[in-house]
């Protein structure tokens, strides 16, 4: 359809002191592929959690293990279409 409005990507955000968002809304990493496959089959329902892009955006004071640990666990459960987002200064 010609007016069809794109998706909004679904973005992980990423504070210091291991807070984790998925868009506004809270998580951790306990639940953190619980509620990013809940939120990607509400946008999506059609196309498989682990098949759709994702993007993360790391506030500047995030520890580089923490990072790591978020992408991590999302490879280690099957989410490779992660992006990242930078932003500059």
């Amino acid at each position: 359809p010609p007016n069809e409005k794109p998706k909004e990507p679904t973005l992980i955000n990423l504070q210091a002191g291991k807070r984790v968002f998925i868009g506004e809304a809270p998580t951790n990493m306990n639940s953190l592929i619980a509620d990013l496959t809940r939120q990607l089959q509400i946008d999506d329902p059609a196309l498989p959690p682990t098949e759709q892009r994702v993007y993360i955006r790391a506030d500047r004071d995030v520890r580089y293990g923490e990072f790591m640990e978020v992408m991590n666990t999302l490879q280690g459960n099957g989410f490779y279409q992660v992006a990242l987002i930078n932003e500059e200064l």
